[in-house]
């Protein structure tokens, strides 16, 4: 937090964006610049011009008003008042803005000394050109000119110091919980933007795993076909080719549609095919409406990967893969169902398969992510929901 006696310094301002024209990242709360963009700077540099102004315009209503008719004294007081307070007020605004930000930044308590001496002098300059322009009209006799001018600066001194001082206490205080504000939310950002890249970094990782496992038991069938049927083998060769080609294709895309997913999962089927023959069945049922549903990349081979492990490998009359989907409530919904000896969430190896697509859904659905296992008696259904 800012402490507040001592005001905002150009560090607590620059290290949120508020200085040298860097945008500011706070909601609202202060403009985009620094020192030229606070508030109460904004206020002084419209009452400059218009203090001055009106102790111009005051004047000579002033004069024009004492030629037509001799002014009561009330009148008079009220006019000299007038012409007054606004040389004064005009010229501690036009010197604070002038002087101001090198006053403001200063140590404490330097910055408040210096502060009370600009509007001491601006006052005093103040109160010596209003006389001067009355003894110019002939409205001040110059005997009493001295005495005319501390007269004034009696009561002016005082007031000045004690509603610019007061000002400047509210900015300060004003400004130091804007800032603190801004410095908060600029934290808040910070941290919300390192949590994405924790989370982008997490995916990476996840994803890094996906494809090396899926290639390296591609190539174990392959491999494994070279010497009993080769031409299978380079026929598989140019499947795995096409498949990597995909792979590559989606680049850093977190996301794939079914359609493409359902081409990944029958290449990889049909690689499969060629190392347990009539050992692996397996059906597609996925409507046309539903391809174009996005769906984490290489989640649907992970899901019928899995089943080739549980329900074909392990058995020596294999097994028989399903896979369907259907459209439901603005979601898609697919299913790969197997008949092996069925499987449980328990049996899932932490980092591999299902448990590494489940850390990928959290990560790009969060709590909306669903990844459902249901164990039945003729064997296992794996559901996935997407929007």
């Amino acid at each position: 937090m800012i402490p507040l006696i001592r005001g905002v310094t150009p560090e607590d301002i620059a290290g949120i964006g508020l200085i040298h024209d860097e945008p500011s990242v706070v909601m609202g709360t202060l403009p985009a610049t620094g020192w030229e963009q606070l508030s109460l700077l904004q206020r002084w540099k419209r009452l400059a011009p218009i203090n001055l102004g009106a102790a111009v315009v005051a004047t000579l209503a002033v004069a024009a008003w004492f030629r037509l008719r001799q002014p009561s004294q009330i009148a008079t007081a009220f006019a000299y008042t007038l012409v007054y307070a606004n040389f004064m007020g005009g010229l501690i605004a036009a010197g604070l803005i002038r002087f101001g930000r090198r006053m403001y930044f200063r140590p404490f308590p330097q910055n408040w000394i210096l502060i009370a001496g600009a509007i001491l002098a601006a006052t005093v300059t103040g109160s010596l050109s209003a006389n001067l322009i009355f003894l110019a009209f002939n409205y001040l006799p110059e005997r009493t000119f001295w005495a005319s001018f501390w007269e004034a600066n009696e009561f002016a001194v005082l007031i000045a110091l004690l509603f610019g001082i007061s000002g400047f206490v509210h900015e300060i205080l004003r400004t130091s919980v804007a800032v603190a504000a801004a410095e908060m939310h600029t934290r808040q950002l910070h941290e919300e933007r390192a949590r994405k890249f924790a989370l982008e970094a997490q995916l990476a990782s996840l994803e890094s795993q996906v494809r090396p496992h899926f290639l390296f038991n591609a190539l174990n069938t392959i491999s494994s076909l070279i010497h009993d049927d080769p031409k299978l083998a380079e026929n598989l060769v140019g499947r795995l080719s096409a498949l990597l080609r995909s792979s590559l294709d989606s680049g850093h895309q977190r996301l794939a549609s079914l359609g493409s997913e359902l081409k990944i999962a029958k290449d990889y089927l049909e690689i499969e095919r060629a190392r347990f023959g009539d050992r692996l069945r397996y059906e597609i049922d996925v409507p046309p409406e539903a391809h174009s549903f996005q769906l984490p990349a290489f989640s649907l081979q992970t899901l019928v990967e899995n089943s080739v492990k549980y329900a074909v490998a392990t058995r020596t009359d294999g097994g028989a893969i399903r896979i369907v989907s259907r459209v439901e409530k603005g979601e898609v919904c697919v299913e790969v169902w197997d008949d092996g000896p069925g499987f449980t969430a328990g049996d899932m190896r932490p980092g591999h398969g299902l448990d590494n697509l489940q850390s990928r859904m959290a990560v790009l659905y969060g709590p909306e992510a669903r990844l459902e296992i249901e164990r039945r008696a003729g064997g296992t259904v794996v559901r996935l929901r997407a929007k």
